[in-house]
């Protein structure tokens, strides 16, 4: 059975049962041809036909109109800070020392002179570092990063690299117009060890590499290390189960944990805290205080007969930056001026006949860092100050984030 046809204005038209339509035309060659016109069409929600949005692309080609996120996955971008390294292959023995020398610098024809001195640090092997290359590793490290005259005069940063015991040193300090901190010469670099110890030096001279990194620092501001700026997707890797922080804070930062019992005033608070870490960087994601009491009320502070009078002061130094939580005198408070950021499940009161429970839980979308031990001249901090007598069932405060080798 032939297809109906209609002729419009001169122009033949060919339907098929469905209704779907081309037009007959005439080739150079005086043979007939089907004109096709293709449309992409979808379904909606109620099943109806539609048409759906198309652009043409730069080739000619008709294509879909989509929204789209595009994950980078290869490399972009080198770090231009100079550096080097060197690997501890034996410790030595208790008593042999390491002495770590970097050259000064004098190729700044600014003024004023950005020119910084010579570098040497001496380290003297410990009873308990002889024979375990890693504790060497992170007691060198720390000791680089807390020393003023590598940190901040010389601008430098050491760390680890991974599971082995190689110490990175790199120079914060760049220039994009000229290399004034570079070390170019042989001998510039240099790790010399004294008995039985061993060292592999990576490079004796210290200078910019230009190493493919995956995200480049920015070059005017080399100095801010772990921000970037990022168009596009992030993917975030899990993280070791060993890096997991998890610390209840304790009397006077090492005695006790229970507070329920505290007896302080303004004039002499309690103090409870969470100190730094001597080798690593935490980052805190949650604060929780939980406890319990025979009969936990509202109005009152748990399961006393009244509200405090002074109240609980929470004081966090992030960063050599310090920041006091809004007092806590009631129950209430818990909820109301601690518990952000977890929504409904922030806080929790469970009543039971003699002992009644809760949670209150501070969580952070970003976390907080306190920072290893000697990286200010006064070391971070999370502290509790108890400035009341209390007498409840059981009081305690944790926080939960991850450590990081700095």
């Amino acid at each position: 059975m032939g297809l109906p046809f209609t002729v419009v204005s001169g122009a033949v038209f060919i339907a098929d049962a469905d209704g779907d339509i081309c037009e007959v035309v005439q080739r150079s060659d005086n043979s007939s041809a089907l004109a096709t016109q293709s449309e992409l069409v979808g379904t909606d929600t109620l099943g109806a036909w539609r048409s759906v949005n198309t652009v043409v692309r730069t080739d000619g080609v008709r294509a879909l109109a989509v929204d789209s996120r595009t994950v980078v996955e290869s490399t972009f971008g080198f770090d231009q800070s100079p550096d080097s390294y060197f690997r501890i292959i034996n410790t030595g023995a208790a008593g042999d020392q390491w002495t770590i020398f970097i050259k000064g610098t004098n190729n700044d024809p600014t003024n004023p002179d950005r020119d910084v001195p010579d570098f040497t640090y001496i380290h003297t092997v410990t009873v308990e570092e002889a024979g375990d290359e890693l504790l060497l590793r992170d007691r060198i490290i720390q000791a680089l990063n807390a020393n003023a005259t590598f940190k901040q005069i010389c601008g430098m940063k050491a760390q680890n690299a991974t599971d082995r015991a190689i110490i990175h040193i790199q120079s914060d300090f760049y220039s994009l117009g000229g290399e004034y901190w570079e070390r170019p010469f042989a001998g510039d670099f240099s790790v010399t060890v004294t008995g039985s110890g061993q060292v592999f030096l990576g490079f004796d001279n210290f200078i910019s590499r230009s190493k493919p990194v995956s995200i480049a620092r920015d070059i005017d501001s080399p100095h801010r290390l772990g921000l970037f700026g990022i168009t596009g997707e992030v993917r975030v890797t899990a993280k070791d189960l060993d890096d997991l922080f998890i610390e209840t804070a304790k009397e006077n930062y090492t005695g006790a944990a229970d507070m329920s019992k505290a007896n302080g005033s303004v004039a002499n608070p309690d103090i409870w805290g969470i100190p730094t870490s001597t080798n690593t960087d935490i980052f805190i994601q949650e604060l929780r205080f939980y406890g319990q009491g025979n009969g936990i009320k509202y109005g009152n502070f748990l399961n006393m007969n009244s509200a405090l009078n002074n109240g609980i002061q929470i004081t966090i130094k992030s960063n050599d930056t310090t920041t006091v939580l809004p007092l806590i005198k009631t129950t209430e408070d818990f909820k109301n001026k601690f518990a952000f950021g977890a929504s409904a499940t922030g806080f929790k009161l469970d009543v039971a006949s003699g002992r009644d429970d809760f949670l209150a839980v501070f969580t952070f979308e970003n976390p907080f860092t306190l920072k290893v031990q000697g990286t200010f001249t006064v070391d971070d901090f999370i502290e509790i100050q108890i400035r009341d007598n209390l007498n409840v069932g059981a009081l305690e405060f944790i926080a939960k984030g991850f450590e990081k080798d700095p």
